[in-house]
């Protein structure tokens, strides 16, 4: 869908704005892809531009907050509607990614305490949780973007300009945002973020479906008696240590008793003899290395070999060291 950026500078636009963004009583369920730029953006920072768009709506809005100030969020139009109402409601869906600083700023600087907040960047982090990728840290939407979206070159224009107003590391300065009249690269650079956000969270879901999917099949065809293991630990482990602790959950992991009744007792011969063993449901798959030293897990804190000698009188560690 083609986005059309309109700067709301004037109550008749912002009237306007809220008849876009604003449900009307029959509509079932509406969500609102929301953005914000400014200085220091946090609680002691400053708000300059709100990104709002509807889902299904090519406009997206540019609250300017320099110029509207507090009634950019408290306006009402003739039905009583307002954009704090509205990020407000906990019937309208409202999407962001990473809303932290957002959220902070919007709270303590104009009042607005959004509900039904639904955080892109936790579903990306999801994402990689589920297809194995590293989760250590959480991604920006620039990165996400370039990873999950194949979007034209224009797009990669309008961030490159928009970045070199702002971005100290690119020689501009965070004041662009409250200078009037806006930077028409800015205003590109504003609404091009919101408008990708719908996109965004389709893929997202898509490629987390997939997954989920493949991993159901997987549990199917896999032996019951490990299913409540799954989630809990990596029965593939190759490390060292993850090795250890399946190990250990396994040994310690006890089912319970099973509401398998008893046969009835017989008289035949095969009654008096005694019961076969009870098979390890969660056997141990990985191989015992007792010849890599670089596998033998010493506690912290020992500083010499004599000291981890005394761990056991098998173990020769200067033997091991010289190996």
């Amino acid at each position: 869908m083609v986005t059309q950026p309109i700067l709301v500078d004037t109550l008749p636009l912002l009237h306007q704005c809220l008849q876009d963004i604003a449900p009307s009583a029959a509509a079932t369920s509406t969500t609102i892809f929301v953005d914000a730029e400014g200085i220091n953006l946090c609680r002691q920072g400053k708000i300059s531009i709100v990104q709002l768009r509807a889902s299904g709506s090519p406009n997206v809005w540019l609250l300017d907050v320099i110029v509207l100030g507090q009634q950019a969020f408290d306006e009402t139009d003739e039905r009583g509607k307002s954009v704090k109402g509205v990020l407000e409601d906990p019937g309208v869906k409202k999407l962001l990614y990473d809303v932290r600083n957002d959220g902070d700023a919007l709270y303590n600087l104009h009042g607005v305490y959004m509900q039904n907040v639904f955080d892109l960047q936790l579903l990306e982090l999801a994402v990689r949780y589920h297809t194995n990728q590293r989760t250590r840290l959480l991604n920006g939407l620039g990165r996400t973007i370039d990873s999950h979206l194949s979007l034209p070159s224009g797009c990669g224009k309008i961030k490159a300009e928009g970045r070199a107003l702002f971005a100290p590391e690119l020689g501009g300065t965070y004041e662009v945002f409250v200078r009037r009249p806006l930077d028409p690269r800015l205003v590109a650079y504003c609404a091009q973020d919101v408008a990708l956000l719908g996109e965004l969270e389709e893929k997202l879901l898509a490629t987390l479906e997939r997954v989920s999917k493949a991993t159901g099949a997987e549990e199917e065809s896999m032996d019951p008696t490990l299913k409540p293991l799954v989630g809990v630990i990596d029965l593939d482990a190759t490390d060292t240590l993850a090795q250890l602790s399946v190990w250990c959950i396994i040994v310690l992991y006890d089912p319970g008793p099973t509401n398998t009744p008893s046969p009835a007792p017989t008289h035949s011969a095969s009654a008096l003899s005694p019961p076969a063993p009870t098979r390890n449901p969660f056997p141990f798959m990985h191989k015992p290395n007792t010849l890599d030293r670089d596998r033998i897990v010493v506690p912290a804190g020992l500083g010499s070999w004599g000291e981890i000698g005394a761990l056991g009188d098998r173990f020769e560690a200067r033997v091991w060291d010289k190996a």
